[in-house]
């Protein structure tokens, strides 16, 4: 893909995500399927992602992919993290600034619907992503990644 697609398609989805999150927020209300659409529709999202070449992911699962894959998608969104090397098999990113807004306490059932994507994105590239704070509880967000 070329560096300007890529540009391109990295604007609309920092752009969008934003956007994906107010909408999720008000999913997450309908009462006994909200959150399951959310949960539903980000995993497939999350699926497809992971097997999207044209944006660069790699499609062969293995840890060193869903390393990779994982952060061209945190890229992609714009989001803002640190990263760090636990050992050569557990890497945890963290994050003050969620990119689809959820702050709230009250936002808590959309981010455990939304990060399905994440978790899927990385299952599906080879890894495990394990969650160990949340934005609308803790303050910041703190993923580890670990071989599947």
């Amino acid at each position: 893909m070329s560096k300007n697609i890529k540009s391109r398609t990295s604007k609309i989805l920092k752009n969008s995500t934003s956007v994906i999150g107010v909408f999720n927020r008000a999913l997450v209300k309908i009462p006994l399927v909200g959150e399951k659409m959310v949960a539903g529709t980000s995993k497939s999202l999350g699926r497809l992602t992971a097997r999207n070449k044209m944006l660069g992911f790699k499609t062969d699962p293995s840890y060193e992919n869903a390393l990779f894959n994982w952060e061209l998608f945190l890229e992609l969104i714009g989001a803002e993290f640190k990263k760090d090397d636990l050992s050569p098999t557990a890497k945890v990113y963290t994050f003050v600034r969620c990119p689809a807004g959820y702050t709230e306490p009250e936002h808590l059932g959309a981010c455990v619907a939304t990060m399905e994507l994440d978790q899927s994105l990385v299952s599906t590239s080879g890894g495990q992503l394990i969650i160990e704070k949340r934005i609308p509880i803790d303050g910041l967000c703190a993923v580890r990644i670990v071989p599947a």
